[in-house]
């Protein structure tokens, strides 16, 4: 996930702007490998909301990666996502347990396995570190970023590698996914195995 991005994003906003600002959120699934050398046929994928559909919560974070899975599911029945090492993102109860009860429900598209690998910590550079760095980029480049709207047509975003898949979430794609851990010995929970 990208960090948080504030909007407006335009020259001298701090001296022109006394209210609170958007808070944009921008989770990316970028294949790996070095994007730039190569033409690969697997394309970024953006998927974008703001704070005032939903926040950045884990239940939101794993909405936006069953919405990201059940798009990816259209092509691929095996899924390998590479994760980081971020606990309060990718390593927490609430993601394993929603994709585990994703793959066993009865959605339009919903792949034979998906696999979470995580990098080593201090290896962190992942192909998403790049992209950011570019839409960090073209925003700068664009200089006025006044909304949303605006934000979604940051050009690296539009053209994510050659293929538009650029998602905005709306406020029917996110559910409160609940994590199902046992907080002690004496609550019944189903294991996952």
């Amino acid at each position: 996930m990208q960090e948080v991005i504030m909007l407006p994003s335009m020259p001298g906003v701090k001296s022109c702007v006394f209210v609170n600002r958007l808070v944009a959120y921008h989770e990316t699934f970028a294949p790996l490998g070095n994007q730039h050398k190569k033409k690969s046929t697997k394309q970024v994928m953006s998927i974008l909301w703001h704070e005032g559909i939903s926040g950045r919560s884990a239940a939101n974070v794993t909405s936006a990666f069953i919405k990201a899975i059940s798009m990816m599911a259209e092509d691929a029945k095996d899924i390998v996502i590479w994760c980081d090492n971020c606990a309060a993102q990718n390593k927490n109860w609430t993601l394993y347990t929603s994709i585990a009860r994703f793959m066993n429900s009865s959605a339009d598209f919903v792949p034979q396995t998906v696999t979470l690998k995580f990098l080593e910590t201090g290896h962190t550079f992942m192909s998403a570190d790049s992209f950011h760095g570019q839409v960090e980029t073209n925003m700068r480049r664009k200089k006025n970023v006044f909304n949303f709207h605006d934000f979604m047509t940051v050009p690296v975003i539009q053209t994510c590698g050659g293929s538009p898949k650029t998602v905005e979430m709306q406020p029917q794609d996110f559910t409160e996914w609940d994590k199902r851990v046992s907080g002690g010995k004496t609550v019944k929970v189903p294991l996952l195995k």
